[in-house]
């Protein structure tokens, strides 16, 4: 393989006063960077590296698949131009198209890189999940019918070279599909009821209605629902993954945002455990906290969840307060804060949304920031001698 170009560009930035957590930068700021999504931690076996997105061109929205060292503060490019990206949390490879309908499979290990499967048809197409045998890929499909644009959960067996589409339904436009890590033999979709696309490709949503979730067996088969969403819960957020090697399923609901309260119903917190048949969802008491996203370590122990802590998104000198990074024992049910400060706004994009993940060791929260009013960047929280075991 070509020898690879290393940036040192990282830099160890500051303690954070809630936990002594040295909070180190990964990324440079010339172009913005962005950890990627947090439900399915993009971070090699060992946990010593991950991956993010690089964009580096504004005009056509291009964007660079990037590998990162983090001890070493280094990062260097994987692909000019990646389309997609998909893992199984935790196992160290990824995949993703290029141009051409090549669809590539990388170590982030061995840094080996390799075409899996070639279709121009489905380069385009967002891949969401990748299963734990590393031979399954989920995708997801828009299929044109008479008067609407209805979303496809599609099954791309490399092995076999076969597409087969498995699971269909009107409003999974966001859906979030993801399989079960360990075994693989379930899959967590999200449900945005009331949210679906007319004939020309246009999204309508009924904003009195409410997001929930349901799991389907790998072949689309036994429909599922969890109690989330009314008229058991307040709305999830669309933030929610599996606990590891089981049907259990973390997520987070929506508060009420003039009031900032919480559901009357759960109103000491809004993340919450449940599994399908479940009657009702478990609450983990954490009253202070407005969660977002979640996401949970490789060993189901603990979860991690970006959090407004406060009365208001803004503080009293009308300056947005930039969110916190709260950890749990989803056994003993205790709590603390890992970062006060990541200095994330959380706006408009998704960059700017710190979507926290544990690496595989559990020696880093890794989390996105725009600091200072800069361009995002990829940050890793190193987490104290002490600070999990408190928990237990």
């Amino acid at each position: 393989m070509k020898r690879k170009l290393w940036f040192k560009e990282g830099n160890d930035r500051r303690y954070d006063p809630a936990s002594n957590a040295l909070i180190s930068q990964l990324t440079g700021p010339a172009y913005p960077t962005d950890n990627y999504y947090c439900e399915q931690p993009y971070c090699s076996s060992n946990g010593k590296r991950i991956v993010a997105t690089m964009q580096t061109d504004p005009f056509y929205r291009t964007h660079a698949l990037i590998l990162i060292e983090i001890d070493m503060l280094s990062w260097c490019a994987i692909e000019e131009n990646h389309i997609g990206l998909c893992t199984n949390a935790y196992s160290g490879t990824v995949y993703y198209w290029v141009k051409g309908g090549k669809f590539l499979r990388f170590c982030l290990e061995t840094m080996k890189k390799e075409v899996v499967f070639e279709d121009k048809e489905y380069e385009n197409m967002a891949c969401v999940s990748a299963r734990c045998d590393q031979n399954s890929i989920l995708f997801v499909r828009f299929k044109k019918k008479s008067d609407s644009f209805v979303p496809q959960i599609i099954e791309l067996d490399i092995k076999k070279g076969r597409k087969n589409v498995i699971f269909e339904h009107p409003e999974i436009l966001n859906s979030h599909a993801q399989y079960e890590p360990v075994s693989g033999n379930l899959i967590l979709i999200q449900n945005n009821r009331g949210m679906r696309a007319d004939k020309n490709g246009s999204v309508h949503t009924d904003t009195g209605s409410t997001t929930t979730l349901f799991v389907i067996d790998r072949n689309g088969k036994n429909l599922k629902y969890l109690p989330v969403g009314e008229p058991y819960t307040y709305s999830a957020t669309g933030h929610e993954c599996f606990i590891p090697g089981t049907d259990n399923v973390v997520f987070t609901t929506t508060w009420d945002i003039k009031t900032w309260k919480l559901d009357s119903r759960y109103p000491d917190g809004n993340v919450f455990v449940a599994k399908p048949g479940d009657e009702k969802p478990q609450v983990f008491p954490m009253p202070e906290h407005r969660c977002n996203h979640i996401s949970v370590s490789r060993c189901g122990r603990y979860f991690v969840a970006d959090s407004y802590v406060g009365s208001s998104f803004y503080g009293a000198d009308g300056n947005i307060i930039p969110l916190s990074l709260v950890v749990g024992n989803l056994q003993t049910k205790k709590y603390r804060t890992l970062v006060e400060n990541t200095m994330a706004s959380g706006g408009g994009s998704q960059s700017s949304h710190p979507h926290p993940y544990f690496t595989s060791d559990n020696k880093n929260v890794i989390f996105n920031a725009d600091f200072l009013y800069s361009n995002p960047r990829v940050f890793a929280c190193r987490i104290p001698e002490g600070f999990l075991e408190s928990l237990d």
